[in-house]
């Protein structure tokens, strides 16, 4: 998650490092030490199939593939946002992370649940595939 950001400007609010920042709070409040750790993993295509176009889950995937300055030049066509050759893996991991957590929830194993998992582009919906979010996260497990 941390390897997503932006080339150009470090400064972009939406940058990776805020984790980094709430982890530290969370640790500070002593609330890390009494959580129950989920394994991270990745979002599976079924997860995203019904949320995504086949065109737009292509095109996340390809930007691995991408040269700084060809995401530099793909990200204009987007609001507020920067991609990165990572920004697929952040979102894929955020997304499944959020659905192994809640299926834990949704097994009895646990009561409620807290995940530090916030790439870029939060604020996707279905309809807007260029608004915010790589794999919007609530709408998977809902």
């Amino acid at each position: 998650m941390l390897g997503h950001f932006n080339y150009e400007d470090q400064t972009h609010p939406e940058r990776p490092d805020r984790i980094r920042v709430i982890y530290k709070r969370l640790q500070e409040f002593g609330i890390i030490d009494r959580c129950y750790r989920v394994k991270a993993r990745q979002s599976i295509l079924s997860e995203l199939e019904d949320l995504h176009s086949p065109k737009h889950l292509r095109m996340m995937a390809e930007l691995s593939s991408k040269k700084p300055d060809e995401l530099t030049v793909l990200q204009e066509n987007y609001n507020s946002v920067y991609l990165h050759r990572h920004t697929n893996d952040a979102a894929l991991i955020a997304a499944g992370s959020v659905v192994a957590l809640k299926l834990s929830v949704l097994d009895g194993d646990r009561s409620f649940d807290l995940v530090n998992a916030k790439p870029a582009r939060y604020h996707c919906t279905s309809q807007h595939e260029d608004r915010f979010s790589e794999v919007p996260r609530v709408v998977i497990i809902a």
